[in-house]
């Protein structure tokens, strides 16, 4: 048996049967309430759902490498001439109060990218127009420039010790690894340094670890204390959106890849990336926020010209950069798995993931 609404976690112990059950409750009621607020506010022009989505509830791996034509046909539909004008009192309209959220958040996310020139623009914008930044950027993606309390780390050892004891040490690497990375995440948000774009790509690296390691099985609570360290003190059914939204982008990530996207399919996320709470609500909204934004992907993907890589330069990867933080303990083919990911086509497109792994 299974979590409702997952398809990677089996059930660890009855208790965890409750409390899953209780928190999968809260997500339910928290999605209501959103769609609830939705349906008041929606805009009275959106198209009707295309039928492939009127029954989903998430977006599953497929739907990325979906036949687009079905959602924007090649032919336009005929037009039809308005009705004659009547002069009878016509009942008024409701006026939406506001722009979706979700429109908001891709509205963001893609402004600016409407010239040849933006990803280089981009790239100097938050200084990644060198080998030697995109070098440093990795180094501090990597977490390696961030000083952790040595005296926490040791009493977190001491409090896994008897779980580590049942478990393999492996289960054991990847939960300091987790915390240790949550740590130096919650510290870039101080760092004056660290720009913004930086530290939102790194919550994203480390919400889509928690992805693998929920995938590997460790007990749900533990990941969700290491969240609240660095993500939302919120309670379990938040943490979950999050995760799902962490999955979402990784997905759509994959999916441009196979598009022809190559490495500029994880750096577009890293130039005008979105705190991961965004990519929560995108997922919620999936049905109606993946059409859009891949309507807007697809014009940038036409319109801007990727940079030039300079020799040396190390495309980023966010399953290359898991690896690197969690060393032995898992596999690249585990981490592609657990990201919906395909391992042979990411390990021939950025065959520089061993040089990542060396800056750890």
């Amino acid at each position: 048996m299974t979590t409702p609404g997952r398809t990677h976690i089996p059930w660890q112990t009855q208790t965890g049967q409750v409390q899953e059950l209780i928190s999968y409750i809260g997500f339910l009621e928290a999605k209501l309430q959103y769609l609830q607020y939705h349906h008041e506010t929606c805009e009275k022009w959106s198209a009707p759902l295309p039928p492939a989505f009127s029954t989903l509830s998430y977006l599953p791996p497929d739907l990325i490498v979906a036949n687009e034509s079905q959602l924007y046909p090649t032919e336009s539909p005929p037009f039809n001439e308005s009705p004659p004008t009547s002069h009878a009192v016509q009942p008024a309209q409701k006026v939406p109060a506001s722009i979706a959220r979700w429109r908001r958040i891709v509205d963001q996310m893609t402004k600016g990218w409407d010239q040849p020139s933006s990803w280089m623009d981009r790239r100097i914008a938050i200084g990644l127009d060198t080998v030697e930044k995109n070098h440093y950027a990795l180094t501090m993606l990597l977490g390696l420039k961030n000083e952790l309390p040595g005296g926490e780390d040791v009493n977190f050892r001491t409090q896994i010790m008897n779980v580590s004891m049942m478990e393999n040490r492996a289960t054991e690497t990847l939960i300091i690894s987790a915390r240790q990375y949550a740590l130096g995440t919650r510290a870039s948000e101080r760092d004056a340094g660290f720009v913004v774009q930086l530290h939102n790509f790194r919550e994203l690296i480390f919400a889509s670890l928690c992805v693998v390691i929920e995938h590997q099985g460790l007990p749900i609570d533990t990941i969700n204390d290491l969240m609240r360290i660095c993500m939302s003190s919120s309670g379990a059914a938040n943490l979950y959106r999050l995760r799902r939204g962490a999955l979402w982008v990784n997905r759509v990530i994959a999916g441009l890849i196979r598009k022809g996207w190559h490495h500029g399919a994880t750096e577009f996320f890293l130039l005008s990336g979105r705190p991961v709470s965004q990519y929560g609500l995108l997922w919620e909204a999936c049905v109606h926020s993946f059409p859009f934004l891949s309507e807007r992907l697809a014009h940038i993907y036409e319109t801007v010209e990727p940079p030039f890589n300079d020799a040396g330069w190390i495309p980023f990867s966010i399953p290359s950069i898991i690896k690197g933080l969690v060393g032995d303990a898992l596999t690249l083919g585990q981490i592609c798995t657990a990201l919906d990911y395909e391992e042979e086509s990411l390990s021939k497109l950025f065959p520089e993931a061993n040089e990542v792994a060396q800056f750890s």
